[in-house]
Order: C-alpha cells, then structure tokens, then sequence
C-alpha cells in the first residue's frame, strides 16, 4: 500500500523468484498496490536481472521484486532498471511508519495486468547478444540459483552450444546468487572472479568505442583501461541520495549486463567465437589488479566510523562510502543499509596485497570503534 500511495496511480511493475513463498508474497503486494487504486504489471516468477530488464524494456518508473526463503528480500526498482533512488526508499518507510496510505473506492480499483508472457523477450535479448550463433562452442554452467543455471543453458543450447562432457573441457561458467555476477574458469586461463569478468566485458564496449556505466563499487582499474581507449567510465551508486550522475543512470539504463551475469556470459562467448581468441589471451589484455573483500560487525553509528576514518590523515574521498586511497592500493567501506555491518573492498595489483589491506582496515577500525565506545561511557 505504501509502494503504491507514493505511485499515486502510476504503474507499478511487481516480479518474484520462483518459490511459494515469494509467490505468496506477490499476491498480497499486488492486492496493497491495487487497494491505493495504482495499477500493477505483474511480472510473475522471473530472475533478479531479468526483472530489471523488464522494467527498462516497459518504460516503468516504480518496480519491486520479492524473494522468499528464511529471509524474504524485498528490492526497489527505478527507471531504466537500476536501484531505486534513497528518496522512494525514505517516502515509502515514512508512509509505512505513518499509515498513510491511499485508499481507492471500490469503482477506482484497477485491474492486475498480467505480463508474464513477456518472459520470451528477455531469452530473445540474450540470443540477440550472439547474433551469428555459438556453434561449437563447449561450456558448462553452474551456480546456486538453480532457476538462472536453468534459462542460462537453455539460451546457449538454443544458440548451438554443446555442454562439456568431460572435466576441465570447454569453459565454466558460475553464475553468482540472484544471477548478478559471473566468474569463469578454463584450463588456459585459470580462474577469472567476478571482478576480472566484468573487466573483460568493459574492455569490449571500450573496444567498440563506447563509454561505460558502471556500479560505484567496480574496480578502480577500469578507469586506466578506459583512458588507454580514450574513454570514460561513469558510476551510478546502487541506492543514490539525489547527487547521483544522471548521465551514469541514462548510459547505465543501457549496458544492464553490468548487472547480469548471464547477459555477460553470452556477450563474452560471442566475443570470442567472432574474435577468435582466447579467455586467456583476451584476459592477459587487462592491467593487473585483484579485489578483497570482508564484511565486519559494525559497533557504532556508521556516518560517525566513516568521518572518523576521514579525520585520520589518509585521503578519503566521499561517495557510496569512503574510498582511501593508499600507496599498496585502495579501501572502499560501504555501511549495509541498517547500519548494522561494514563491508570493506580492497583493490591491489596482488590477492596479498589486497587482503592485508582488509586486515589493516580492519585492525584500525577496531581502535576507532574503542574510541567511540569509551566516549559514550
């Protein structure tokens, strides 16, 4: 109710993973949007990434999408597909903490628009992806979700792929929780983390001559890549404040395999099948960097542990979080949503190297948080 009073009429886009329990939870949703007398485009059961495709594709401005299991999620979606904005998230918990809610007569109630039969045009935006095909291309696909494993091979059996038989044949492909990241792995290339996966598909845009939108938290490298093509890269944040770049979140409305690992999957297969090389060679193309991350218990108001961080000598740069930029490489820390934890990401040109930047951090952060326990006291 509280979504769709803040909607005022407007049309809401509404999805859910495939389980009972996130079903159960969409249809009490729908009824809430409907009683404010909103209109609701009922996607149905569908991933994560595939949702937002949905929301850019129809031009909506408002989208939720429910998962269930022991901890039920619910994400706010905005125009272009993108992370809605911090203000939709405060008007929304005002209205919940108020009860101000609209409510429609009986005569004003819309009816629910049913759009699953739109499922087919995300598969069809994957197959587009690779437009001459992936014959004789050997893969092999895993991941926890088992419903984006699932669409994922479908598409590249479609697009003549053969599954790997035997093991270490072809490249795997590991899709991440809720179908977001992608990691790769083959016998010549190793393994390739979500980070370096990303890298690679930002270095084919920058090849083709195009900017890249990326999330705030992408690695800092990418930055030198774009300018040795003569490009730039923009970042969005993932829940901005009313300061975000309104050029990232256009160009970003654009490039969603940023934030689909399945999207990725196919544009890197394509690559290399019409490219002729290789996951190897096209990864020894990327300047040497490696990510670390940890996420820690957060003792104190995190707005107050970032300025702390800030008055501590180090050059911190203010964003989604606080970025220290050190000599051994950089630290984003990035509070959670309540507040309760810090996730701390370090960039480095070595898996090392990054990993005792979180240690350090870490360590420092102990003393900060101390600090501001013995001044309560």
């Amino acid at each position: 109710a509280a979504v769709g009073s803040l909607s005022r009429g407007g049309r809401v886009a509404v999805g859910a993973a495939d389980d009972p329990a996130a079903a159960a939870l969409k249809m009490a949703l729908d009824a809430g949007i409907l009683s404010t007398g909103g209109g609701v485009w009922d996607f149905g059961a569908c991933i994560a990434p595939q949702f937002d495709y949905f929301v850019n594709f129809g031009r909506i401005h408002t989208g939720v999408y429910l998962s269930g299991g022991p901890r039920a999620c619910v994400r706010l979606v905005s125009a272009g597909g993108l992370p809605a904005v911090r203000s939709v998230e405060r008007g929304i918990e005002a209205r919940l903490a108020g009860g101000d809610f609209l409510r429609a007569g009986w005569d004003a109630v819309q009816g629910l628009t049913d759009m699953s039969s739109m499922q087919q045009l995300y598969r069809q935006e994957l197959i587009d992806l690779a437009p001459h095909g992936l014959s004789g291309t050997v893969v092999a696909v895993k991941g926890s979700d088992y419903a984006c494993v699932k669409l994922l091979s479908s598409v590249l059996t479609t697009m003549g792929c053969s599954p790997a038989v035997r093991e270490g044949e072809g490249l795997r492909l590991h899709i991440g929780a809720q179908g977001r990241r992608l990691s790769l792995y083959s016998r010549e290339a190793g393994y390739l983390w979500p980070e370096q996966v990303l890298a690679l598909c930002c270095l084919m845009e920058l090849e083709a001559g195009r900017d890249v939108a990326v999330p705030y938290d992408a690695p800092l490298m990418l930055e030198e890549l774009a300018r040795a093509f003569g490009r730039r890269v923009r970042r969005y944040y993932d829940c901005p404040a009313g300061r975000d770049d309104e050029d990232a979140r256009r160009l970003a409305s654009g490039q969603l395999w940023a934030r689909d690992g399945l999207m990725m999957a196919v544009k890197l297969l394509a690559y290399l099948k019409e490219s002729g090389a290789s996951l190897a060679g096209l990864a020894a193309r990327l300047p040497g960097f490696a990510v670390a991350t940890k996420t820690i218990p957060c003792d104190g108001n995190p707005g107050r542990v970032l300025r702390q961080l800030a008055e501590g000598g180090e050059p911190v740069e203010a964003g989604e979080g606080a970025r220290i930029r050190l000599k051994k490489g950089t630290l984003l820390v990035r509070p959670s949503k309540r507040g309760k934890r810090l996730t701390l990401t370090a960039e480095a040109p070595d898996t090392e190297t990054a990993a005792e930047l979180c240690g350090e951090l870490e360590e420092k952060l102990r003393t900060v948080f101390l600090d501001m326990s013995n001044e309560t006291k």
